[in-house]
């Protein structure tokens, strides 16, 4: 059996972005985590006064880890480390 269908790689490499760019895509991604970093700690803060209030239970129906897992969609590593 033959095959009539021509190989049409290039042997040249996919065009990559000028440094320029990337170091500025860097440069904005380190920003974006840095500024999560911020509301994460922002948000450990608020949640250390509700953790054991019984609020959430009594405004929400679920408990606190619960109640983040759905609203937030957080997995479970990511609860503790804002509930501990």
């Amino acid at each position: 059996m033959t095959s009539n269908q021509t190989s049409t790689t290039s042997s040249e490499p996919p065009a990559v972005p000028p440094v320029g760019e990337l170091a500025a895509d860097l440069a904005a991604a380190v920003e974006f985590v840095q500024a999560a970093d911020k509301f994460v700690a922002r948000a450990v803060r608020k949640l250390g006064r509700v953790i054991g209030s019984g609020v959430c239970e009594a405004v929400e129906g679920l408990p606190l880890d619960i109640f983040l897992t759905n609203v937030c969609r957080l997995i479970g590593s990511d609860r503790a480390t804002l509930l501990t």
